[in-house]
């Protein structure tokens, strides 16, 4: 009754336009900056989004609403859709070894690639194009990234935005399409009961951590969770 109950409210909430929350598929993320690329692929622009904090003088990022972020745990490589962190990316850091930015960019384009290579539009093809251009290794030489550097290679969020277009780039039509067919793609895998909907369907094997959960930490908690064999049901 709980889990069906929250589900409706949610639904409730996404239903009302006056409301910003992600839709099924999507998350919403802390973004520091947006790459602008040409409608070639280069990196013209950097765009701080940050807002400067109601004390002090630190910046803070803004939350937009991104293609949905699963949980990264460990060493576990597993780039996210449009936008990430500055070690997938551009591949920058300055704790990560040279060889494990270069590996973490490298499945940040792959993956792009693939998921980009047949979607129609300008956009598309300026991400991958840039993709395949950038060098990690010379980052930092870059005249475009040398300005906001030291803050990205600290830590950052960002998403790709095309130069002229008011939007991101993951805002765009045919982009949102194309991350909603990767993901009903995804969708395949043990059939069982579901306990929101009572339908047999499709079991999700890892959700998403809900974020703003009283007394949870920010980064998200888990409404249900279990992780031992004892509380395991009917084995499943």
């Amino acid at each position: 009754m709980i889990l069906s109950s929250l589900c409706r409210y949610y639904e409730i909430l996404a239903d009302d336009s006056s409301i910003t929350i992600p839709r099924v598929g999507y998350s919403s993320a802390k973004v520091s900056f947006a790459l602008v690329l040409s409608a070639s692929g280069e990196l013209i622009n950097i765009l701080d989004l940050r807002n400067k904090a109601e004390k002090g003088n630190k910046l803070l990022p803004v939350q937009i609403i991104v293609p949905e972020q699963r949980v990264r745990s460990g060493t576990k490589i597993m780039p996210y859709f449009m936008c990430d962190n500055n070690k997938y990316m551009l591949g920058v850091d300055k704790k990560e070894s040279a060889d494990r930015l270069i590996n973490l960019f490298n499945s940040f384009m792959n993956f792009h690639v693939k998921l980009l290579d047949n979607v129609p539009g300008i956009a598309a093809r300026a991400v991958i194009n840039f993709l395949k251009e950038w060098d990690p290794k010379n980052a930092k030489e870059h005249p475009v990234l040398q300005k906001y550097y030291d803050d990205i290679a600290a830590g950052a969020t960002m998403v790709f935005k095309l130069e002229g277009e008011r939007g991101y780039i993951h805002e765009l039509t045919e982009i949102k399409k194309c991350w909603e067919d990767y993901i009903a793609s995804e969708n395949t895998g043990f059939i069982s009961q579901c306990l929101v909907t009572g339908r047999n369907s499709v079991i999700a094997q890892v959700h998403p951590k809900i974020k703003g959960v009283e007394k949870a930490q920010s980064a998200g908690a888990s409404i249900v969770s279990f992780n031992f064999d004892a509380v395991e049901s009917y084995g499943k």
